[in-house]
């Protein structure tokens, strides 16, 4: 007896699809359900290419938003304080989306917010992703 199973073959229209999809993927994710939003996904996009465009890695850029207030400014009302950072893992230095994750999943504080693994971030159910030359940007958020 033969048994021919199909075959799925995924075309990713950019690299930050691929990342999220990366992401959302990963079977050590603590949260509930994930939500796409539109505002988490332009602020991250906002911030890698503000990262590449200044050559600037940080969380925060050199005027000092940091990216609670950053998700603020793209109309993400939440609970964290504005001069913080209870929201963003970045990483910068490779085009290759899988490598990108791995590296984030070697630190332990981004992969404690990737994989929701906290009280905090484990609320944060509405998601963002954005990449510009090397530089990946993931937003969360439990309100947005």
């Amino acid at each position: 007896m033969k048994i021919f199973l199909p075959i799925i073959l995924y075309v990713f229209t950019s690299v930050a699809q691929e990342a999220t999809c990366l992401w959302l993927l990963d079977i050590n994710n603590q949260r509930s359900q994930m939500i796409e939003n539109q505002s988490l996904i332009q602020a991250a996009q906002w911030h890698a290419e503000y990262i590449e465009a200044n050559d600037y890695f940080a969380h925060c850029t050199k005027e000092g938003d940091c990216p609670n207030r950053i998700i603020k400014r793209f109309g993400c009302n939440h609970p964290y304080n504005e001069n913080g950072n209870a929201v963003e893992s970045l990483v910068r230095g490779t085009a290759d989306a899988r490598a990108a994750y791995n590296a984030l999943m070697n630190s332990e504080s981004h992969k404690q917010h990737l994989h929701g693994l906290n009280d905090m971030t484990k609320k944060q159910i509405y998601y963002g992703v954005g990449f510009s030359g090397t530089t990946f940007v993931f937003m969360s958020s439990e309100s947005c």
